[in-house]
């Protein structure tokens, strides 16, 4: 019964691919497995079926076996019904005939071994080609296998112990992980400093794990090494970038405030300290932004902004208004906001610089008057003396001529001085500046019209070119009106001067980079070199007995009063540009108007 059911059923039973060829290369019987495999095979060879092709193989397995009558293993490409090459192991086995003497059919048993073959190549792949060094270690803690990194960067190390490679020590590591896999079966890992190829030193992270299932003795340790070196160093530097980065900032003179991206506040440096009057302690953490930042860039956060310049405004901190120079910036992706930064520049010692710097500008244009003043009375006692002396020499001699030409040098020069003590004593005087909002348009307005009547009878035209849209600025509209006249009365005096036909003079305003600007504009003589020197430094005029030279210096005096300057271009025969230039930031604050009140409020 048994034999029978062997001989009947076993052969469709076995789990392997089987054939039964002739020595025709026949299939003449199959199993189930081959034909579910390679498809139908009645009346094929076997290349046909297994190879696709229509001659016999150079070096048949199955011809060597029909030869020599022994049973052989090899392995074989083969190709199964759906076109899929497959790896197969073959044991191939004569048949002899009835008598025992004569090969007549071959017996070929297969296995696929394809995918386990596969599986093998991938690991091998993995383990030559992980872009780390990988090593297996016996017991000893020697090499028994070194991956391609690893033989690559430190030779062919097999049989060497894993310390002497990666250390270039005799001695095993203190904290060796791969012994503690070899103790408890664990996988560990641990930081440790090694040596390169070329004897330089590198940092290296180890992980071990035991090549065993758990339970089993573990003969062999795997040992997996990735050299971060660079980014160990990398690590560091960014360690000292960021040392250097807060040692700067809190170094800085300037207050220097910072966000995350959640807006609260991760860096407030000493300079901000100081500026607000908080402490570090009371805002970092916290998103008290209107603590630190001015409205302004608040309000441009709010917006969806990116940044903003403020280069001059205020904040509140130690109950004043303190004046502030600020940038701020919103760091964004896309919509997510990474964090703000914000710099602030204290701007009250600038402040007081430039209240100090007018303070001086004054005070040397007190010291220019003086030192015109001496001159200017200088040259009029060389008169006066000249005068005496032919009066005395007249009276003495009784010389009648003498004596008329000297009294009339006396009479000339004393009313030369007297003219010039009452003009000075008016400049000297001088008024307090009544600063008011003023519309500058309408100041050149004003003065055109005050001169456009006699200049015309002169035959010297007056044309004003206002820009428009100039807003108010803080003036003080008497002492500008003054400045003005000065400057157009100066130019008719210059056109008449000239010889050309047409005499203009041009009175313009404009607006420029935050400066307010007039300009007065002649086409008369013009003045040389020397003559635009002199204009502004003494009593100097080109009026002879006719001026004092004290408008231009008084012109200068309200221009320094107001934190302007001037500036003279001009050339002899072509004409003269006298331009009032005005800082918006500079100009003194409106006068505060006093009013005595009764206690019921009314003005008395």
């Amino acid at each position: 019964m048994i034999e029978s059911w062997i001989q009947t059923h076993l052969f469709e039973e076995i789990p392997e691919i089987m054939a039964v060829l002739d020595r025709e290369y026949s299939v003449v019987k199959a199993n189930r497995r081959f034909t579910d495999t390679f498809g139908e095979w009645h009346g094929r060879r076997c290349y046909d079926v297994l190879l696709r092709k229509s001659t016999r193989c150079r070096g048949c397995s199955v011809a060597q076996c029909f030869a020599d009558g022994t049973s052989r293993t090899a392995s074989a490409n083969w190709t199964d019904k759906t076109g899929r090459h497959g790896h197969y192991v073959t044991r191939i086995v004569p048949i002899p005939d009835g008598n025992g003497s004569v090969t007549t059919h071959a017996l070929v048993m297969a296995t696929d071994i394809t995918r386990c073959e596969r599986l093998e190549r991938e690991h091998q792949i993995l383990f030559e080609r992980v872009p780390c060094y990988v090593a297996v270690l016996d017991r000893e803690f020697r090499i028994v296998r070194a991956n391609e990194s690893l033989r690559r960067t430190f030779g062919r190390k097999k049989g060497k112990l894993c310390h002497e490679v990666f250390k270039g020590s005799s001695v095993r590591c203190a904290d060796c992980p791969a012994l503690r896999s070899f103790e408890d079966g664990g996988v560990h890992t641990a930081g440790s400093v090694g040596l390169r190829k070329n004897g330089g030193s590198a940092f290296y992270v180890l992980t071990t794990a035991p090549l065993a299932r758990r339970g089993e003795p573990i003969e062999h340790v795997i040992e997996i090494m990735h050299d971060v070196s660079d980014l160990k160093e990398l690590q560091n530097d960014l360690v000292r970038e960021r040392q250097f980065v807060a040692a700067t900032i809190d170094q800085s003179f300037d207050g220097v405030v910072a966000t995350n991206k959640r807006l609260r506040i991760t860096v407030f440096n000493p300079a901000a300290e100081n500026l607000l009057g908080i402490t570090a302690d009371q805002v970092v953490g916290t998103k008290q932004l209107e603590l630190v930042y001015p409205e302004l860039f608040l309000a441009v956060l709010r917006q969806g902004g990116t940044s903003c310049v403020l280069p001059e405004t205020t904040i509140r901190a130690q109950g004043e208004d303190i004046p502030i120079r600020f940038a701020g910036v919103v760091v964004r992706d896309r919509d997510e906001i990474l964090g703000t930064a914000g710099f602030l520049q204290d701007l009250r010692n600038v402040k007081r610089f430039e209240r100090e710097m007018l303070d001086a500008e004054r005070l040397a244009a007190v010291g220019q008057t003086v030192a015109g003043l001496a001159h200017g009375v200088k040259n009029i006692l060389t008169g006066l003396e000249g005068g005496l002396y032919l009066v005395r020499w007249g009276l003495e001699d009784d010389r009648r001529d003498k004596l008329q030409r000297g009294w009339e040098m006396l009479d000339r020069n004393f009313d030369r001085i007297t003219t010039f003590v009452r003009e000075f004593l008016n400049f000297a005087k001088g008024q307090v500046p009544e600063v008011e909002a003023t519309e500058p348009n309408d100041l050149v307005e004003e003065v055109a019209a005050l001169f456009e009547e006699a200049a015309r009878e002169k035959g010297v035209t007056i044309v004003t070119e206002l820009e428009e849209g100039i807003p108010v600025a803080n003036l003080d509209p008497e002492g500008i009106h003054k400045c003005l006249s000065n400057l157009v009365s100066n130019a008719i005096d210059a056109c008449l001067l000239s010889e050309k036909g047409e005499r203009r003079v041009v009175v313009r305003t404009r607006e420029r980079n935050g400066r307010l600007e007039f300009e007065v504009e002649d086409n008369g003589c013009g003045m040389d070199y020397e003559i635009k020197r002199k204009v502004f430094t003494s009593f100097f005029t080109t009026k002879g007995t006719k001026g004092t030279g004290l408008g231009l210096l008084e012109t200068k005096k309200v221009l320094q009063e107001h934190g302007g300057s001037v500036e003279i271009e001009s050339s002899p025969g072509v004409g003269s540009t006298f331009r009032l230039i005005l800082p918006r930031d500079r100009l003194p604050e409106p006068t505060a108007k006093d009013e005595d009140t009764t206690p019921g409020g009314e003005s008395q």
